[in-house]
């Protein structure tokens, strides 16, 4: 990444992330991509699901809105 090479997705799968108040989020689609040290989530996944991203100063906050 950052150097215009293309990589390999060498798997899509599930994501669970345990949120602050113990709730788990499960996130489909996951990019598993050979050659990146970290997964790749696209913000388009998480407002998908019903999340609400907001970032400031550095910090990506999602939360999970109220369905109502």
């Amino acid at each position: 990444m950052g150097n215009n090479h293309a990589l390999e997705i060498v798997g899509v799968s599930i994501a669970k992330f345990k949120m602050y108040n113990g709730t788990v989020c499960t996130i489909q689609g996951v990019r598993h991509v050979k050659g990146l040290k970290k997964n790749l989530l696209f913000i388009e996944q998480l407002d998908d699901h019903g999340c609400k991203i907001h970032t400031e100063g550095g910090i990506l906050k999602v939360v999970k809105r109220e369905i109502l």
